[in-house]
This record gives structure tokens, sequence and C-alpha cells, in this order.
């Protein structure tokens, strides 16, 4: 008879969601409406993003979402906020994270099998409407409070401990170079 027993933890299953918080120069934000809660009329305008792909850095999500889902094309700027949601499909745990993007270009080109519709809308404009979701209302009240205090979560590049694997992307708070702009870009946005 043998008692095997495991000394590796045991794997948490976790999803990691990214969105595209897109500013455009006229200071409106980018808004889709999916096409599966469409389908029910229900009106719901949310950012564009999706689940990270095996190895995919978190810009990367965000960047490579929008585009599928709006066909804008955009730069990585900041980290807004991020979120940890016990009890999310299938019971897991999930993180959510909300990329500051600046866009390359403004018209929208909405990806019919994913999107029923996208617009451009004030971002104010989206904190007061009553159909947003408190969710939604808190990102965009973080990205104004970021941009009031002069500071977002900026990444920090360091080298991975095992030698050949992909550098490691550390966020911190720091100042934002342009506190009234979304002009500045990482050095690696478009990895």
């Amino acid at each position: 008879v043998c008692v095997c027993v495991s000394i590796h933890p045991s794997i948490h299953p976790l999803a990691s969601g990214v969105a595209g918080f897109v500013v455009n120069q006229k200071n409106q934000l980018l808004l889709v409406q999916e096409k599966w809660l469409h389908s029910h009329k229900v009106v719901h305008w949310k950012l564009p993003g999706g689940q990270t792909d095996l190895g995919e850095d978190l810009p990367q999500t965000a960047i490579r979402e929008t585009e599928e889902e709006t066909g804008i094309k955009t730069e990585f700027v900041a980290m807004v906020t991020f979120r940890h949601m016990h009890g999310y499909q299938w019971g897991i745990d999930d993180l959510y994270f909300v990329c500051l993007l600046r866009p390359l270009n403004t018209d929208i080109q909405v990806n019919p099998s994913e999107i029923a519709d996208a617009k451009w809308m004030d971002v104010d404009a989206y904190i007061e409407d009553p159909e947003t979701s408190p969710f939604n209302r808190l990102i965009a009240e973080a990205y104004n409070e970021g941009l009031a205090m002069g500071h977002f979560l900026q990444p920090t590049y360091l080298p991975h401990y095992i030698r050949g694997r992909p550098d490691l992307m550390m966020y911190q708070l720091k100042a934002f170079p342009t506190a009234n702009s979304v002009e500045h870009t990482s050095h690696k946005a478009n990895m």
C-alpha cells in the first residue's frame, strides 16, 4: 500500500480579463455593446476587452481586444485600475485589469460576430448616465482621479529571474508626465 502525498500546492484556477479604457482627444470614451446582451434587449455600454491569451501581456490583450471588437488601433499608456472577484464563471476567481489606451484612429468598425454597437461618449457623461453599471462608473471615476492626481500605474520591466524567460512587468504608481493628456506612451507599448 502506497500513500502518496503531493508536495506541490493545488492549482488554483484563475481567469484574467483585460479592458481597454480608450480616450480620444475630445475626452470621449470608446464603448461597446456586446451582441449576446443586446439580443436579450439589455442596454449595457461597456469597455472593449476580453480574456488574455497564454503568454500575452496585459497591455497586449487590451490592444488586441479593442482592435478586434471595434477596429480602433491603440497604444498602451498606463494601468487605470484592476479588480479581483471570487465566484466568476465556473466558480473560479477572476482578475480584471483596465488599461488606459490612446487611439491611433477614431473610425469605429464593429466586429458583428461579437459586438452589436460601439460609440464614443464623453467620460463625464458616462459617469453620470443612470444606465452605466456601478462597476464601470467606478472605473471611469478612477480614470478621472488618476488624471487629477497626475498618477497612474505604469510598468517597470525587470529581467526574469530564470534566464531565457520574458521580462517581468511590475506595475507601480508613477507620476503621469502630462496629467491632462493621454499622449504619453510606454516604451514597450506595442510589444
